[in-house]
């Protein structure tokens, strides 16, 4: 599982190594390979809405039912939560099967795409293409007994997820926040009121986490941060979550009135005798 994680750098997501947009597996159609769907959500949600010619293992039963994912062909998992895909293929990558990426869309957008028209064999772009590295055998029982848990009960009544309008509160109460994105989006973009330690450092950088205390990570979207939570859970962290919504709307909180209301004080810088008066800025 580490080995896994420690290849998700910044080439691997720039390269569009994780997942798979709509308008891509659309552009990818009338070749001669097929893509794999894999269907992850509930029972109970796949009772109300069937994607035809998929097929559909939901999360919790997914570490039982592993040989029955194809390895010979790409596979893109999809749910209701890109969250939730985005675990379960992480998840395929640490038990060998590398193709596995996620569909970056829900599957209420996905209705689109499954159509007679659409459901023709498709090939993976080449950009898209995952090196194959030999399959080691994995640690992943806490994993799996973390995936068994989540039915749906456990969608139902959250907690594995914050939204990105908690952070002003969040960065007010001093809650360790998880920036998982790579050295050089951070560099381009710095936030220093999180600890930033890539994805693929994760593995050698636990002891930068607090085990006892509540970890909110989050990324550019929430790929990066749903394969944290699982990989967390799995090496024994049990207070974690992720912000879904990603860098986008964390930043639309950190401004004066979000962060005002939260209760964030302003930061003392007393001015000089020979400073003018200042107008307030209606900005």
């Amino acid at each position: 599982m580490d080995k896994t994680l420690k290849k998700m750098d910044h080439e691997f997501f720039a390269s569009g190594q994780h997942g798979l947009t709509l308008a891509e597996v659309e552009n990818c159609l009338k070749k001669p390979e097929l893509i794999a769907f894999l269907d992850v959500r509930t029972e109970e949600e796949a009772r109300y809405l069937e994607f035809g010619n998929v097929q559909h293992i939901p999360l919790e039963q997914l570490p039982d039912r592993i040989k029955e994912v194809p390895r010979n062909q790409p596979v893109v998992v999809f749910c209701t939560s890109v969250v939730r895909a985005s675990m379960a293929a992480f998840y395929l990558k640490a038990e060998g099967i590398t193709s596995a990426r996620t569909l970056l869309a829900n599957s209420e957008k996905m209705v689109r795409l499954f159509t007679l028209s659409l459901l023709l064999p498709v090939e993976v772009l080449p950009h898209h293409k995952i090196k194959i590295v030999e399959h080691e055998r994995f640690r992943l029982e806490k994993l799996k007994s973390y995936f068994r848990e989540m039915n749906f009960n456990a969608f139902g009544e959250g907690g594995f997820t914050t939204p990105a309008t908690a952070i002003p509160l969040l960065i007010k109460n001093g809650t360790f926040l998880l920036d998982l994105r790579t050295r050089e989006e951070a560099e381009a973009l710095s936030l220093p009121f999180a600890k930033h330690i890539p994805l693929n450092e994760l593995p050698d950088r636990l002891e930068e986490l607090p085990q006892e205390a509540p970890v909110i990570a989050f990324s550019q979207g929430p790929w990066r941060s749903s394969v944290a939570l699982a990989y967390l859970t799995a090496k024994g962290f049990d207070q974690v979550s992720v912000i879904p919504q990603g860098l986008p709307e964390i930043l639309k909180m950190l401004k004066p009135g979000p962060l005002h209301s939260a209760g964030v004080r302003q930061v003392d810088q007393p001015l000089s005798n020979s400073t003018p008066n200042r107008v307030p800025c209606n900005c």
